[in-house]
């Protein structure tokens, strides 16, 4: 199953990086979302599949080694997660308010990209800081809480301030000619 995963994800790359007709705002999403799944499929799965050998054939694995796993796997989904909401905000917005997605930079696509991969960093990074601790509930209430609410305040401001100059005048002088 990695195979196919790693190299379907390896074909949307190369398409991406060799296509300059699908190096689009919306596509640059869909690259983010395909370097998440690829490294899904080089690290996530194949270190699953050898923890649970370890298990399996009960190899004692070394705590260290389980930890590395457990972080990386939780950089790796929280990053593919991250991706398809920002992608799903994305299309929301090209929906809802087509003149105002047109005249945000893709400089603040890239952005939005970057803070998906810097919050997926950080959620892993919880997870070797409290180690001892993940029992108690308070820790996960408040970043339940806490990390979608700023995730969402980040993607809304940037998304407000950049508009290009002058779109929003023009669309309120097409509303009143119509």
């Amino acid at each position: 199953m990695f195979v196919a995963i790693v190299t379907g994800n390896t074909l949307v790359i190369a398409a991406f990086v060799k296509n300059f007709r699908l190096q689009t705002k919306t596509n640059t999403f869909i690259l983010g979302l395909a370097v998440a799944d690829f490294l899904v499929g080089v690290i996530s799965i194949p270190g699953w599949l050898y923890v649970y050998s370890c298990h399996y054939f009960e190899i004692i694995l070394h705590p260290v080694v389980y930890d590395l796993y457990i972080t990386y796997d939780v950089f790796i989904g929280c990053a593919s997660i991250f991706q398809l909401t920002s992608i799903s905000i994305e299309r929301c917005i090209a929906i809802v308010w087509p003149i105002r997605h047109r005249g945000i930079r893709v400089g603040v696509f890239h952005k939005i990209i970057i803070v998906a991969w810097i919050a997926s960093a950080f959620v892993a990074g919880l997870y070797p800081v409290q180690l001892k601790h993940w029992e108690e509930g308070y820790t996960a209430f408040i970043f339940s809480i806490c990390l979608p609410g700023l995730s969402s305040f980040c993607l809304e401001s940037t998304s407000s301030f950049t508009i290009e100059p002058g779109i929003q005048e023009r669309a309120s002088a097409l509303k009143s000619r119509a």
